[in-house]
């Protein structure tokens, strides 16, 4: 009879060899190379893929986007009530008080990919968003489109008062008034605007973007992206290569400071 719970290790094994989705995830390897399955699309949320060797990934298309880290900070304050100085004219007779504010921050955290020698190798597109891609020696990437892009960081503040006064001005005002003017009856009940409130409202809402770089980084071996596509050049004039090249090679010599880089094509 087979032991349960070797059954339920190879279970879990089978789970997570099959699962297309890496989210938030460490993998750390000092084996040679690092494979991913040549078979479905992986998408990573904010992985560190590391290896001390080779990191190999090839797959029908690889989607690896950063993750976010969030805060939501809010207080809200309400005031209100008579003032017995309002009664002789001096100030407002009520005084009515409420005070939104808040802070909304998202953070970018790059994904991670980093080792020896790094093969990206797709038979659709490679989209890379928030990435910070590093390797001793050589990276090589070759798909039908290569797009490699920028994040954006937000930090939002916004804030709401209201402000409601009654004086005693209004009242005497109101009063002097024909009060059957002043009546209204709703639902059987009869009621009487004792005084006309005056109210003041602000609200302010504004959000600060910074950008967080894309970063792609290799040694002596260079990098050198590959788009397939022989379109790539006539549709996309916002290339930031300075090849423009169906096959784009960069290499750490010539390219000193190899950051934010994209290749595209459609």
């Amino acid at each position: 009879m087979p032991n349960p719970f070797v059954i339920s290790i190879l279970t879990l094994i089978t789970t997570l060899a099959t699962t297309p989705t890496i989210a938030n995830t460490n993998l750390n390897t000092l084996n040679k190379t690092t494979t991913a399955p040549n078979s479905t699309t992986t998408k990573a949320l904010a992985p560190n893929l590391n290896t001390t060797n080779q990191l190999n990934i090839q797959v029908k298309a690889i989607d690896i986007q950063a993750g976010y880290n969030g805060s939501l900070n809010e207080s809200y304050h309400k005031t209100s009530g008579l003032s017995l100085a309002g009664l002789v004219g001096i100030g407002s007779l009520y005084t009515s008080t409420e005070d939104l504010e808040g802070r909304i921050k998202k953070t970018a955290v790059n994904s991670t990919l980093s080792g020896n020698n790094i093969t990206l190798n797709a038979n659709n597109n490679i989209n890379a968003a928030g990435v910070n891609i590093q390797a001793d020696n050589s990276i090589s990437g070759t798909a039908k489109d290569i797009n490699i892009q920028n994040v954006n960081n937000t930090d939002t503040h916004y804030s709401k008062h209201k402000k409601v006064k009654v004086s005693l001005a209004d009242v005497l005002g109101t009063i002097a008034k024909n009060p059957l003017l002043l009546k209204k009856e709703s639902d059987g009940k009869v009621s009487f605007t004792l005084a006309t409130a005056t109210i003041d409202k602000e609200a302010e809402r504004s959000t600060k973007t910074t950008v967080q770089l894309s970063n792609i980084d290799a040694g002596a071996g260079g990098i050198s992206l590959t788009a397939n596509d022989k379109h790539s050049n006539d549709k996309h004039a916002d290339n930031n290569l300075t090849n423009q090249q169906t096959t784009t090679q960069l290499t750490s010599q010539t390219q000193p400071n190899p950051t934010n880089h994209k290749a595209t094509s459609t």
